[in-house]
């Protein structure tokens, strides 16, 4: 889903927490969005409470112990549902 107001056009992902994933101006006219990357969206992101071991529950080694972190993409066996998008002149 896009907006485009001939200057700049801006797109999110309904399977990826409607995070933005499209981002491109009449200036640079390629995405600018590492999509191939979940955690380089444009997206929400909160930090909370202790740095916990979770390797057991699958984090990788390189990442434990981390603070609970959910970001608005998902991860992988966590994606981000949309329950609903709506589309105005100029907003999503």
């Amino acid at each position: 889903m896009k907006l485009d107001n001939k200057l700049t056009q801006i797109g999110v992902d309904r399977t990826k927490g409607a995070a933005i994933t499209w981002l491109l101006s009449k200036d640079y006219p390629k995405n600018m969005v590492n999509v191939c990357d979940l955690g380089r969206l444009i997206q929400q992101s909160h930090y909370a409470g202790k740095r916990i071991d979770r390797q057991t529950g699958g984090q990788s080694p390189a990442w434990s112990p981390w603070s609970w972190n959910p970001i608005q993409g998902g991860g992988v066996g966590s994606w981000a549902r949309v329950r609903k998008v709506r589309i105005k002149a100029d907003q999503i």
